[in-house]
């Protein structure tokens, strides 16, 4: 959920003189574009970085989560602060400021 409000936020500030561009709303067979890249991957990559980085007592959760984090991290301060969310809402703005930069093949 970080990752995502994260690529909201940055969307909203690079937009917030001009607005959005109806081309791009428009669907992709209308010449808008069907997926923005950028933000899919910078939601990808920092929802898998966060939840690598977070820890849980349930024991059916805790299989999949924490498993960037060593085991004397989950067991201290570090794994019970759940910092991922934190680092994957840091990770997912600047990956996607910084992906979103690069001109896409139709703006070249």
């Amino acid at each position: 959920m970080s990752a995502w409000v994260a690529v909201f936020l940055v969307d909203l500030w690079r937009f917030r003189r001009d607005g959005y561009q109806p081309a791009t709303l428009l669907p992709g067979s209308a010449g808008g574009r069907t997926v923005g890249w950028p933000g899919v991957i910078s939601l990808v990559v920092a929802t898998v970085v966060g939840l690598g980085l977070i820890t849980s007592t349930d024991r059916n959760i805790a299989t999949v989560v924490g498993f960037l984090l060593p085991e004397s991290a989950k067991q201290n301060w570090i794994g019970y602060a759940n910092l991922g969310v934190v680092v994957a809402l840091l990770l997912a703005g600047l990956l996607y400021l910084g992906l979103s930069a690069i001109p896409s093949r139709r703006t070249r």
